[in-house]
């Protein structure tokens, strides 16, 4: 197992919580710690050094977990791991088909305006 592999374990260990959360954020600490390394490498270190400066700089791995916690469940987490070729999320879609509850009891209310304003108009 490599120095990777046992940060990203220790991290997963401190978080808790679900398999698919701490998959989740295991997918895009990797991601991150394969970037930073590439960017180090670019700079001159060689591959042993880059690791060990990307790992530092994310810090100790417990308290890197423990501070994911309170992003566990959310929509970040939720959405699919697998992604197509070049996609850009840009937000979440609500799937609702009600307007929101300010909404209805505005249009509420200009219906028993209409209905009153016509009932005085019209009475005799």
């Amino acid at each position: 197992m490599n120095r990777i592999d046992r940060y990203l374990n220790e991290v997963s260990w401190a978080m808790g919580g679900r398999f698919s959360e701490q998959q989740a954020a295991r997918d895009e600490l990797r991601a991150h710690i394969r970037d930073q390394v590439h960017d180090l490498r670019l700079a001159g270190l060689d591959e042993e050094s880059a690791i060990e400066q990307a790992l530092r700089e994310l810090g100790d791995p417990g308290v890197l977990g423990r501070s994911l916690r309170s992003s566990r469940g959310t929509a970040a987490l939720r959405r699919g791991l697998v992604q197509p070729a070049g996609a850009l999320i840009l937000e979440r879609r609500s799937d609702r088909r009600m307007p929101p509850p300010g909404m209805l009891l505005a249009l509420a209310a200009l219906a028993a305006t209409t209905v009153a304003a016509t009932i005085i108009y019209v009475w005799p």
